[in-house]
């Protein structure tokens, strides 16, 4: 009988497990079809986009002269190489307020050199490669450089260079980012530098240091490749499922790309559960309660086979003292009344228990009823003035603006001094989840006609961004690999400085929905702190004041 119970339970026990697994494989098997799907769906978006960037490419062959032509060049060749620029004209003329790189020219004819291929300016017409846009950004533009029209024969002594501007020759990509289909589309050099994105903040990043993308960017580039598929781990810590397709013997491709769907129970997926803490949180919790109703479990049993063996022997010594001794009938009906009063005794103590639950559950009810109701909502401002009035020491304020910031954009932030001597960003302080080698590595220059726009938007009650300021957007994407964050200046009031000084720049690392929604309470904790940093260090005495209505962090105060 026992051995059929084991069985019976085994068999289940079979059972339970074929059908679990026979599940979660019928699961990961459409998950990978549907990642197949995804694709081949990403892959024929990328394709269209790179018939897009060819028909650039014709267009201007052709003796178009669209808007994204920045400069045309003309630039004599010395036994196939790029010796010197021989002239060049705007294709629009410059303003007074736009400012001139010198160094331009010397740039795009150390690309030239490194880059031009005489081959293809004899068999197809033209050479294509990248060149640095600026000095102070590590954004790139295409050239594409033709034989001038009067040259003869196979030896080629002038070219014709034109300079276009990727971001805005790739019309398709802004519209995909303003439809918000959840996809990226990105055109990259053979080097990985980004030169177009749908979201512009991304332009220049190199997606090589990108977790899992480096060994496919290379390979993509080598021999008759023309694409490949691949899943990284975005800046933001998302896996994203990219495709790439090549701009045919280009030095160019393009990759779309969207949030990716792991399968159950696969390698990665495994990764992602081991590497993620709340999981390992959980996995700590369950086996904690496990071992718990184990331990229970086993005590429980232990103690009731105990009874029942306990119970078999007394009733098995009655059955033989009522063998032996049959004038003693009342042996056996002894044990029954015992029973019975034990049974009673249960009764008796179940009811006692109910009665003492519902009496338990009424008090608590009252008592809820009694208690005020908790508020959980925080007002980040006045934490911060209360604490700034206390502060005795400027570090004491940029720590606990660095520290509320980032617990109401649920973001690291990094606090930037600003020395008006010698006119520079240096690294104060950092809260959140972030961990920084060298505080001497962040180090930024602001020029004196950027200071001036910040503290002239300071007097319009406006705070200025300078997310898009080159020096500080080069530094980001060095150390952090950061493309896409916010910058906001700290200001004194006029009130306090007699005009706006600038103190120090307050960056958001994870800028999105919710660095969107504090900016309102952003912008009051940015004016507190500024008064009194300013206060202290030209040791004067801060004075508490309400803020204007009007001081909020608006987008047309962009450097």
């Amino acid at each position: 009988m026992k051995t059929a119970r084991i069985a019976i339970f085994l068999t289940g026990m079979i059972g339970l497990a074929m059908g679990g697994l026979m599940s979660l494989s019928s699961i990961q098997s459409q998950q990978e079809e549907s990642v197949l799907r995804v694709n081949e769906s990403l892959k024929t978006q990328a394709q269209s986009y790179v018939d897009q960037f060819f028909g650039v490419i014709e267009s201007i062959r052709t003796g178009g002269n669209p808007e994204y032509v920045l400069n045309r060049y003309v630039v004599n060749m010395v036994q196939g190489i790029p010796n010197e620029i021989e002239s060049s004209k705007k294709d629009k003329p410059s303003s007074s307020n736009e400012m001139i790189d010198l160094s331009l020219e010397d740039r795009l004819l150390s690309a030239l050199k490194n880059q031009i291929s005489v081959s293809d300016l004899k068999l197809l017409k033209y050479s294509v490669g990248t060149y640095e846009i600026s000095e102070i950004s590590n954004k790139e533009g295409i050239y594409i450089a033709m034989p001038a029209d009067s040259e003869k024969g196979t030896t080629i002594s002038k070219i014709n260079v034109i300079l276009i501007d990727p971001t805005i020759a790739l019309v398709s990509f802004p519209k995909l980012y303003q439809s918000n289909q959840g996809q990226n589309a990105y055109l990259i050099s053979k080097t990985g530098r980004v030169l177009a994105h749908t979201a512009n903040a991304y332009v220049g990043t190199d997606l090589r240091k990108a977790e899992g993308l480096k060994s496919t960017i290379e390979k993509l580039f080598i021999g008759a490749q023309t694409g490949a598929m691949s899943n990284y781990r975005a800046v933001d810590g998302s896996r994203e499922q990219v495709a790439f397709v090549r701009a045919g013997a280009l030095p160019f491709a393009i990759g779309v790309e969207q949030h990716a769907v792991t399968p159950v129970f696969s390698l990665s997926w495994i990764e992602e559960q081991v590497g993620s803490g709340a999981a390992r949180k959980a996995m700590g919790m369950i086996f904690v309660v496990l071992a718990v109703s184990l331990a229970l479990f086993s005590g429980v049993s232990i103690y009731f086979n105990r009874k029942i063996q306990s119970e078999m022997k007394e009733v098995k010594f009655q059955n033989r003292l009522q063998k032996n001794q049959p004038e003693t009938p009342k042996t056996i009906p002894a044990i029954d009344e015992r029973i019975l009063s034990a049974a009673e005794e249960f009764v008796v103590t179940k009811s006692q228990i109910e009665t003492e639950s519902r009496n338990l559950a009424e008090a608590g009810v009252a008592l809820g009823a009694r208690m005020p109701k908790i508020n959980i909502h925080r007002d980040y401002s006045e934490e911060l003035a209360s604490r700034v009035k206390q502060a005795k020491t400027p570090e004491e304020i940029e720590k606990a603006l660095a520290q509320l910031s980032s617990e109401m954009s649920e973001s690291p932030t990094m606090y930037f001094r600003y020395n008006r001597r010698l006119q520079n960003l240096t690294l104060g302080n950092v809260a959140g989840n972030l961990q920084v080698k060298s505080n001497n590595l962040f180090q930024a220059y602001i020029r004196k006609d950027i200071e001036e726009q910040v503290e002239a938007f300071a007097k319009e009650g406006k705070v200025a961004s300078l997310s898009n300021y080159g020096p500080m957007s080069k530094m980001m994407i060095t150390h952090l690999n950061v493309a896409h964050f916010e910058a906001w200046a700290l200001t004194s009031d006029s009130e306090i400085s007699g005009t706006p000084k600038l103190v120090g720049v307050l960056v958001v690392l994870n800028a999105g929905y919710r660095s969107a929604q504090s900016r309102p309470i952003l912008s009051k904790m940015l004016k507190e702190a500024g008064n009194y940093l300013f206060a202290q260090s030209n040791k004067l005495s801060p004075k508490s004041r309400s803020i204007r209505p009007s001081s909020t962090i608006s987008p047309e105060a962009n450097v």
